[in-house]
């Protein structure tokens, strides 16, 4: 069916009142472009007949219209949804493909930016000793996540002391003051609780998920152990040989963690980045009681840390526990801001090959350092965010299409932007394959990359990133968990609750030259380091 056409006094029931999205065109029968377009607008008025309205208004005749919504040149098409203008263009359509691509576009962008608006928000307040503490209430069921974030992890480690980090979140569940060991552990299941433990780079990380009338006796628990740990002869070396254990079974066992440990190091070089965060063996033998407590007394305190309380719990519930709990604990006054130093420009590209007998199958990684969300430019994150997504992330990834179904060169293809850090993020791509086929896949991906810095994208593929990475971020929303996970990592690293908010807004607002930018900027050769695994 062709479009129908609309006057004066039918504009408000055919297009501010319909129940489905409404494409208005407004034409001129002297407009040649006008003309030129009509095959175009009556092909997808059919197609998607049902799904989106197209109506035709006659500039000419109907002035006020034209007038009130802005139309300088001819054919203008404006696209409605709920009564309001959301998208428009002037000029003609090439052809009916290009049309029925711009409006997939920008009803998914419409999509994606209207449910993200209705996520839940944190509420922040610090405590007079330093702690900074976030709430977001979640009254679905009786149940609260309480995390401590202490902004410390293996980056920050001394110089002689690796791996201390990880020793001492091991330690934490060990003896008090007034706990034995195994006594904290203990208390929070007969509260009916359970929890975790977790260090990275630049955090540790305590977690409990615990009833919400049972709130006051996890942060009582927390709180005393900030200041209160003892570490009874014997505990260290128990916990030392743990995680030896743990660095046998996920690193020295597993040869694609191996070769990113190595890649680590041939990537960062003489930054902390470069040491692992389960650190190699002789250097957990060197560490000491004394070595987990001075590291203790000096990065434990509220001061240093962030609390995130995510669940059945109220901002004034939260604050008056705080109070009464780690308000106690005083300050440390030699908690400083992190002064790292940036590591060496990476000035040429690097490459590691690691061969293992354990290898079932050849694996090509490429890592290029780029900003985190902490030291980006504004608008850069969330571009490197978007390219990962359309370049090496989900099935409908370019990579999937090139390697996977496109030759067969690779039996999967995979990646990230990892950039919850605070000095350099990473984006990392990835491909599974024969040993033969390394060098193809390497020359594949170069290519997909050089073709996004000289053709750019499309519309829809940017606009189905967008839909993707706001669609993940609603659907976290309903886990605790990663409700937590985002809030206390942006935290600790420096960022801010506004910073974290605006992020669907930010995302939504990303143009395609913005990631052209990025791509040409940092997934440069020199700033990268290539690894190859291969059996044998």
């Amino acid at each position: 069916m062709p479009a129908a056409p609309v006057v004066e006094w039918t504009f408000e029931k055919d297009v501010l009142n319909s129940p489905i999205p409404v494409l208005v065109v407004f034409s001129a029968s002297w407009c040649r472009p006008s003309r030129d377009m009509a095959p175009a607008i009556e092909a997808v008025a059919n197609e998607l007949c049902g799904t989106i309205k197209i109506v035709e208004i006659d500039a000419e005749r109907y002035a006020d219209i034209k007038s009130e919504y802005a139309v300088r040149g001819l054919p203008t098409s404006i696209l409605f949804k709920g009564g309001q203008s959301m998208a428009r263009r002037v000029g003609a359509f090439a052809d009916a493909e290009s049309l029925k691509e711009w409006l997939n576009a920008e009803l998914i962008k419409s999509s994606a930016t209207s449910y993200a608006s209705e996520l839940p928000r944190a509420t922040t307040f610090k405590l007079s000793n330093g702690l900074e503490v976030a709430v977001i209430s979640d009254h679905r069921s009786p149940v609260v996540l309480h995390t401590l974030w202490y902004r410390v992890g293996a980056a920050d480690e001394p110089e002689g002391l690796s791996g201390v980090a990880r020793l001492l979140e091991h330690l934490m569940f060990k003896s008090q003051d007034d706990l034995a060991e195994g006594e904290f552990s203990k208390i929070i299941t007969d509260l009916g609780g359970v929890h975790s433990a977790m260090s990275r780079r630049d955090m540790t990380a305590y977690v409990e998920r615990i009833a919400s009338d049972q709130l006051r006796p996890v942060m009582e628990l927390e709180a005393a152990r900030m200041s209160n740990l003892r570490l009874a002869p014997g505990e260290v070396e128990r916990e030392r040989q743990t995680i030896i254990e743990q660095r046998q079974s996920s690193i020295v066992l597993d040869p694609i963690m191996r070769l990113r440990e190595k890649m680590d190091a041939a990537l960062y070089q003489d930054h902390p980045y470069s040491a692992p965060v389960i650190s190699k063996v002789d250097a957990l033998n060197r560490l000491s009681r004394k070595d987990a407590m001075r590291f203790y007394k000096r990065y434990y305190a509220p001061n240093n840390a962030v609390l995130v309380v995510v669940g059945d719990v109220t901002e004034e519930e939260v604050r008056a526990m705080a109070e009464s709990t780690y308000g106690k604990v005083p300050p440390n006054p030699d908690v400083r801001p992190r002064q790292r130093a940036p590591g060496p420009e990476v000035l040429a590209p690097r490459r590691v090959i690691h061969k293992d007998p354990r290898a079932s199958a050849s694996v090509f990684l490429r890592q290029y350092v780029v900003p985190s969300y902490v030291t980006a430019q504004p608008g850069e994150a969330e571009a490197l965010d978007i390219l990962a997504r359309i370049l090496c992330i989900g099935p409908s990834s370019l990579l999937q299409h090139r390697l996977v179904r496109g030759v067969g060169l690779a039996v999967r293809a995979w990646g990230a932007y990892n950039s919850d850090v605070v000095d350099h993020g990473t984006l990392v791509m990835g491909a599974g394959t024969s040993q033969r086929n390394l060098p193809a896949i390497e020359a594949a991906i170069d290519d997909a990359i050089d073709d996004i810095r000289a053709n750019g994208l499309t519309d829809l593929q940017l606009a189905r990133a967008k839909k993707a990475l706001l669609a993940d971020h609603i659907f976290a929303a309903s886990s605790q968990m990663a409700l937590a996970d985002r809030y206390g990592h942006a935290l600790a690293n420096g960022r801010t609750v506004e910073q974290i908010e605006a992020w669907p807004t930010n995302i939504a607002k990303t143009r395609i030259d913005d990631i052209v930018r990025v791509a040409t900027e940092y997934l440069d050769p020199r700033r990268a380091v290539t690894g190859w695994l291969q059996p044998g």
